[in-house]
């Protein structure tokens, strides 16, 4: 137990990897479409306060949200789009397992064992190969989660939930556009 302790102490490697991992674990679960994500909730409130700063941005985020809501509404007219959607994530998680695989392969190859022996520098490359693997596997966990959650938005009622959300938005920054305009004219 205590070699364990002080090689926590004394590897700040080890932190670094155990931090991250950390936050990869807390993205996925957050993520997993179980309510609302405030992941989610957190970068839209913060497109939303930084698009009140001037006319411009209020207006060319009130455009992205309108079109965020159409494209909630083409799903909600054709089951197409659902379906195409899932397909290219389906896809998206085999290309980067599969990609992931090739670079485990790499790294436990006979070429590179025979490498390392021969250059005691190459513990970094089985490193940065072990932290790239680590990387494209939870590339395609997060892919994969997105597609869960375009996948959950099945049912009209689900969906007409998110076009909900979007209109709130769009309200509660149109409203405050049209009163940073009223005051620009009083100015002017």
């Amino acid at each position: 137990m205590l070699d364990f302790l002080n090689s926590l102490i004394h590897s700040p490697k080890d932190w670094v990897i155990g931090a991250v991992m950390a936050f990869i674990l807390f993205a996925i679960f957050d993520l997993l479409p179980v309510g609302d994500s405030r992941i989610r909730g957190l970068i839209r409130w913060i497109k939303n306060k930084l698009s009140e700063y001037s006319t411009a941005q209020l207006q060319k985020r009130i455009k992205e949200l309108e079109k965020y809501r159409e494209s909630m509404k083409l799903r909600m007219a054709s089951d197409k789009l659902l379906y195409l959607g899932t397909f290219r994530s389906v896809f998206g998680t085999l290309i980067f397992m599969c990609t992931g695989a090739i670079v485990l392969t790499l790294r436990h190859s006979v070429m590179l064992e025979y490498a390392a022996r021969t250059d005691p520098r190459a513990a970094d490359i089985f490193f940065l190969l072990d932290m790239g693997t680590i990387l494209i596997f939870a590339l395609a966990i997060v892919v994969a989660i997105s597609g869960v959650s375009m996948a959950l938005l099945d049912t009209r009622s689900k969906l007409a939930e998110q076009i909900a959300k979007y209109d709130k938005d769009i309200h509660t920054l149109n409203a405050l556009l049209s009163a940073r305009l009223e005051k620009l004219q009083g100015r002017g």
